[in-house]
């Protein structure tokens, strides 16, 4: 049947090669598709070449800087099916190769991300997503298992994050403006129009067409380039520093797998590790959103030191013992964990992991004997922490309302006391609230959400919450204040417009890291981690639950007088252990606090405030 259609296509695509292309390339692959469930590699091959003649040149793709790009939106369809038939073939032989076109694959998806403006677009965004990640996965496992090479694997694992950042610049490129993006797609049809009509016409009337279709490309690729400068930090700051010596990375990357009833999925981390002595990778059977249930469920029911430790073994356990021996020499040689997590795997409590579990020893909860860093969609600020002047926002929530109000179950006492503290040492007056009227913390609020635009240090103490709606949401805020039927809240989008970089955000208040990635990709809004990072906060701390107030000011006051005697790592273990002489009951925060983006922010600061 296919080959009787061939056959009339072909033939009519001579004289008619604007309309019928795309069809044609669309036949090929279906024909490899074939080839390829018969194991037929070589006749699948050759259809797929016939394929990319068409495909890898106008009208659907140009080529810049060797990297292609999409000369109409609507080419998206035609242009992935082709590079995910055409990987499945080329993988059986040619590993350089192989990545090559992935990263054409991914570029693409990035490209298209940023135009998505219905839901046609964004569930075959979602669907084309969710297939390279499955393949991606399948072609690294498969061809590390057989040259075990770690610069391989470097590369495979600098591509992995950058498709991991995709999603993230779909969100992201909601922060452009409506009538620039509804300005692309208006190009992207005058050119897809101009490229039909040079088929069809005279050679004079063409080159006027040719230089029409000249400066519509140059229109769009400046359109395209100011969104990008918004939304896109330098491609080579993605893993900045990842890989230099003394430094264990671990990507960990949700990989969709079905169930054996096949009525239903799990979604189980493929993680890869890299350092100087280890490296390696492995698809690990954590079904990772039915341990972020469990988690949430303890910390609401029955969560203590000893809890958290049970939770935690049983987690170990299922891990590689190639990456806990990673794990246990960056605790003996003192090295930096970096940790590149992927959507419900950032609310787990990496920090706690202790390699003793499985290897035996004494105990050594990694976040109590190294530093452990977190990335985030491989966002960082595009200006370094040393070219930064100190201004620091100091905010403490003590009594969120009137005093003529009851709201005692909300008063945190020592709040004000705490950013006083903290506010000294920068030398800073900080905004405090305890019990103004509505009008005057209205007032404070205003001049806040104006002055975060500015500051480079960034402190908030008080209450946080994280509030689940549905399933695939999360509402992070800051609780500011409350006044009859009036509450001043801080949300991720009130960060958000920022357009400087800083030192360091600090929210020491409950569950202000939790949700930072929904769980697909329809909930890509990373809270408050997504907009300080995002926003160019170098240095972010977080918590993970709610934490006692206690443990939160004791964390807090550590951290800061230690930055005067110590690195910034070493203040940062030492206020961890701090929490421990608390007990078990709330001993169990000093995992809570988790660090995000890059230590120097808080190393810089450091050295400004000596």
């Amino acid at each position: 049947l296919y080959h009787s259609v061939l056959e009339k296509f072909e033939k009519v695509v001579v004289d008619k090669p604007h309309a019928f292309l795309g069809a044609l390339a669309i036949i090929y692959n279906n024909i490899a598709s074939l080839c390829i469930l018969e194991e037929k590699w070589g006749d699948a091959e050759k259809w797929l070449e016939k394929c990319r003649d068409i495909i890898f040149r106008e009208p659907f793709i140009r080529w810049k800087e060797n990297r292609p790009s999409l000369t109409y939106y609507g080419a998206f369809y035609e242009v992935t099916m082709f590079l995910l038939n055409y990987i499945d073939i080329i993988q059986r032989r040619d590993a350089e190769k192989t990545l090559e076109y992935l990263e054409y694959a991914i570029h693409l998806l990035r490209e298209y991300s940023l135009g998505i403006m219905s839901y046609i677009d964004l569930t075959e965004f979602i669907n084309r997503y969710n297939r390279l990640v499955r393949k991606f996965v399948n072609i690294v496992v498969e061809l590390y298992r057989k040259n075990e090479s770690r610069s391989f694997l470097i590369n495979a694992v600098e591509m992995l994050e950058e498709l991991k950042y995709v999603p993230l610049i779909r969100d992201l490129s909601q922060q452009i403006m409506p009538e620039d993006a509804e300005k692309i797609r208006m190009l992207e049809s005058e050119i897809a129009d101009i490229i039909s009509r040079m088929y069809i016409t005279r050679c004079d009337e063409r080159r006027y067409l040719e230089s029409l279709l000249l400066d519509k490309i140059k229109e769009l690729d400046k359109c395209k380039a100011k969104m990008l400068d918004i939304i896109r930090p330098p491609k080579q700051k993605m893993l900045s520093g990842v890989f230099r010596p003394n430094t264990l990375f671990i990507s960990m990357t949700l990989l969709e797998i079905r169930k054996s009833n096949k009525k239903s999925t799990v979604r189980y981390p493929f993680i890869i590790w890299i350092s100087e002595k280890y490296s390696g990778c492995r698809i690990v059977e954590i079904p990772i959103d039915e341990y972020q249930d469990q988690l949430f469920q303890l910390q609401e029911i029955a969560w203590s030191l000893e809890t958290l430790k049970q939770f935690m073994t049983e987690l170990t356990k299922h891990l590689p013992r190639e990456l806990l021996e990673a794990l246990d020499n960056a605790i003996l040689e003192k090295s930096t964990i970096i940790l590149s997590l992927h959507g419900p795997s950032h609310d787990i409590p990496w920090e706690a992991i202790d390699p003793s579990i499985v290897l035996g020893g004494e105990e050594r909860p990694i976040g109590l004997r190294t530093l452990v860093i977190r990335l985030y969609g491989g966002v960082i600020a595009q200006e370094e922490p040393e070219s930064l002047q100190l201004k620091p926002l100091i905010i403490g929530v003590e009594r969120p309302c009137p005093k003529s109000y009851n709201c005692d179950a909300e008063v945190l006492p020592g709040i004000s006391e705490e950013v006083k503290a903290i506010g000294s040492l920068l030398n800073v007056d900080p905004y405090i609230i305890n019990g103004q009227s509505l009008e005057d913390a209205r007032n404070i609020h205003r001049e806040i959400l104006s002055s975060i635009n500015k500051a480079t240090v960034f402190y908030f103490s008080g209450h946080g919450f994280s509030e689940t709606p549905t399933p695939l949401s999360t509402i992070n805020y800051l609780l500011f204040f409350r006044g009859g039927k009036t509450d001043l809240r801080i949300f991720p989008s009130d960060i958000m417009l920022r357009d400087k970089p800083g030192f360091l955000a600090f929210l020491n208040a409950c569950r202000t890291g939790r949700g930072a990635e929904g769980r697909s990709i329809l909930d890509f809004r990373g809270g408050f981690i997504h907009s300080l990072i995002g926003s160019g906060f170098r240095t972010v701390i977080l918590s993970l639950w709610s934490v006692w107030s206690k443990t939160a000011k004791t964390f807090a006051l550590e951290l800061f007088r230690r930055l005067k005697s110590a690195d910034a790592s070493e203040a940062i273990i030492s206020a961890r252990k701090e929490i421990l002489k608390y007990g078990a009951l709330f001993g169990v925060d000093v995992f809570a606090f988790v660090i995000y983006g890059d230590i120097e922010g808080l190393e810089e600061l450091r050295k400004v405030i000596l």
